[in-house]
């Protein structure tokens, strides 16, 4: 059933409250730890919390399929996941042969996994949902790229390096148009989530191992998706029903 009123505004401040329990609780518990050593060595529990929050939104709000709960729309899609999927196949592979501990991959990729379940439902699900309200999935798309990379700026203040959160946040930005991108010619939000953590897995893990090569691939595939991602954009128009309409389709 169609909503009578915009959820943009309750949207909104549903992310406001996540960035509060996920970068608080990350303050919290790191205390005087660097926050890349707590995400290496323990379970971040304040993602945790963050996903639990999220998922009583959305089920006190009965938005499941608004938000992407759902198969993929047209499985002659899942080719649009081809370019994405080998590129990462590829950063895993680099990650474990990084001489990161089994142990500390392990930490690492639950971690990882929270926070791709995590940023996903809230920027591309609820976030996402918010926005496109009006059913123009490419300015949503853009939206909620620009305000995933801004949130990333945040991590200046958690670190004290904002020259790094400053670069972090225009990764982020372009990461969130290629995976929107891919959020509107899908629907399903679950392959995004997946994508997102074995994403972070791969470059979190590379970084710990101090693998250079990683750092050069990591930044030559993310300028390939991101152009990936303008080029997924075009003659999207609008959803309806949960139906992306593409005009060269």
């Amino acid at each position: 059933m169609e909503e009578k009123k915009n959820p943009l505004v309750f949207t909104l401040v549903v992310w406001v409250i996540w960035l509060v329990i996920t970068l608080a609780g990350q303050r919290l518990q790191a205390g005087e730890t660097e926050l890349d050593q707590l995400a290496s060595n323990s379970i971040v529990f304040s993602v945790i919390a963050a996903v639990v929050f999220l998922l009583i939104v959305v089920a006190y709000k009965k938005w499941w399929y608004a938000v992407g709960f759902t198969g993929i729309n047209n499985s002659h899609n899942l080719r649009l996941l081809a370019l994405p999927v080998i590129f990462i196949l590829i950063m895993v592979v680099l990650a474990f042969s990084s001489g990161t501990a089994m142990n500390v991959m392990l930490i690492i990729l639950v971690n990882s996994l929270f926070v791709g379940i995590s940023e996903e439902l809230m920027m591309r699900g609820v976030l996402f949902h918010g926005v496109n309200f009006s059913q123009n999935l490419v300015r949503t798309v853009i939206i909620t790229a620009v305000l995933f990379g801004s949130m990333h700026a945040l991590n200046g203040f958690l670190t004290g390096n904002f020259a790094g959160a400053i670069q972090q946040a225009v990764l982020a930005t372009g990461f969130g148009l290629w995976i929107g991108a891919l959020r509107a010619r899908l629907w399903s939000i679950i392959p995004m989530m997946i994508l997102h953590g074995l994403w972070d897995f791969s470059v979190f893990t590379m970084g710990v191992g101090g693998l250079a090569i990683g750092n050069i691939l990591t930044l030559v595939f993310a300028v390939i998706l991101f152009i990936y991602g303008i080029w997924l954009l075009r003659g999207v128009t609008e959803s309806v029903e949960g139906i992306s309409v593409v005009s060269d389709a």
